[in-house]
């Protein structure tokens, strides 16, 4: 039992640690204007949905919304991205910054 609960012990640390690591920066902002492939943010930044746009439909101006900075695969390819939910809608969308 003590075995078994030291690895269970060093699994949850571990994980910890790899969460941590892989942690995001996020930050709120607020939605401004959107409409099926943009989103501007009353920042001024602005974001082409790149996967999830359905959800954008119900996201209101003045909306609160999370922004997220990830890295992964999308479509096959290592990239850049953003991870931003809606506070006041359900919804996730994943987007590239508009440059």
């Amino acid at each position: 039992m003590k075995a078994l609960w030291r690895e269970f012990s060093f699994a949850v640390a571990l994980g910890l640690l790899a969460a941590d690591l892989a942690g995001a920066e996020c930050w709120e902002d607020v939605l401004y204007e959107r409409d099926e492939i943009y989103l501007v943010m009353e920042s001024g930044a602005a974001y082409r949905i790149i996967r999830g746009g359905v959800e954008v439909e119900l996201w209101f101006p003045l909306s609160v919304v999370e922004v997220c900075e990830q890295a992964g695969y999308v479509d096959g390819q290592l990239m850049s991205y953003f991870e931003i939910r809606n506070a006041d809608a359900a919804g996730v969308v994943w987007a590239v910054p508009v440059e």
